[in-house]
């Protein structure tokens, strides 16, 4: 349907003959996922309720490029209007549950460097970093013992503790956004409503993940006894989704008067589809990969739980 008010391109157009193929190129990479999400929830050494989201988003894209295979296999004037809102919503806000995910895993790993340990409890990739002091006239080294921290853990927690809650300021925003989006179609002040929702979500995640990526560098560069590995993979997959905002914020200046338009912007070219696989799709399926496929459970110190305690007093005692 086209109409003489303009309102903005969907993220990633609607899908046509041509996005078969993508769309059950990714159903199936996601269908993988899944299963490597499975494998690991069966095995007791790398079982945690923690990647929960990440397997959830999982099955989600698999019903989402799913739905848009089959669209692309159905005339363009039969376009259901209820799968472009729900599009519309989950390439907005979907990878955010990715993003929070990774706030529970590197809260994890903050969290246990504050706990008192002994040279004995230590693992030699923990003792590797530490620096060796002497220990006296007899020669040899003694590893440092390092005392609770419980004030320390309490700012951790409260920090990742926001940084998790304020995940939900862009969901609802996305999902106003995604209910208002085909009224905007013949509403021009509907339109410009939902253009400025785009924005504000895209600019809120932008800031989360640049903030998680500064929580990442400090931990990297100056938290004592942190497992690295775990916390350069967090970097990572902060580094890979913070594409996705930079992506919308490219794209969402177009504007169209029809979802089946073909015209430059309408984000249904080849070259605008090619862009959504590349920026949109590929980065969020690679995210989930990465939190996938490793055994979380040994990067993060997560347990079957992760970190669950909201230290409600900085006194508190040892645990």
């Amino acid at each position: 349907m086209s109409t003489d008010i303009s309102f903005p391109a969907p993220v990633g157009g609607v899908p046509f003959e041509r996005d078969f193929g993508p769309s059950v190129l990714f159903a199936t990479l996601y269908a993988i996922l899944v299963i490597a999400g499975i494998y690991r929830f069966a095995r007791t050494t790398t079982r945690t309720l923690v990647r929960l989201g990440t397997f959830a988003f999982a099955v989600e894209r698999i019903v989402i490029w799913s739905l848009r295979a089959k669209q692309a296999k159905t005339p363009a004037e039969d376009l259901d209007r209820n799968l472009t809102i729900y599009w519309q919503m989950t390439f907005a806000i979907g990878y955010i549950s990715l993003h929070a995910d990774t706030i529970t895993l590197l809260r994890c790993l903050f969290v246990r460097t504050t706990r008192g340990i002994s040279p004995k409890d230590q693992t030699p990739l923990e003792s590797d970093r530490e620096s060796p002091e002497p220990a006296g006239p007899y020669g040899g080294y003694a590893m440092p013992v390092d005392e609770d921290q419980p004030d320390t853990r309490f700012w951790y927690r409260r920090a990742f503790g926001a940084l998790a809650l304020l995940t939900w300021v862009p969901i609802i925003i996305g999902i106003v956004m995604g209910y208002n989006y085909v009224q905007a179609e013949t509403n021009a002040e509907k339109a410009q409503n939902v253009q400025t929702l785009r924005y504000a979500v895209s600019a809120i995640v932008f800031v989360f993940l640049l903030v998680l990526q500064a929580f990442s560098l400090f931990g990297l560069l100056y938290v004592r006894r942190i497992q690295r590995t775990g916390v350069l993979l967090g970097f990572v997959i902060s580094t890979v989704l913070i594409i996705i905002p930079l992506y919308h914020f490219v794209v969402m200046h177009n504007w169209t008067t029809s979802l089946t338009s073909m015209a430059l912007g309408s984000q249904n070219t080849a070259g605008e589809k090619a862009a959504f696989y590349i920026f949109q799709a590929l980065p969020e399926v690679a995210a989930a990969a990465l939190l996938m496929v490793p055994n979380i459970r040994e990067l993060f110190s997560t347990g079957m739980w992760g970190d669950r305690s909201t230290d409600s007093s900085r006194d508190e005692n040892k645990a």
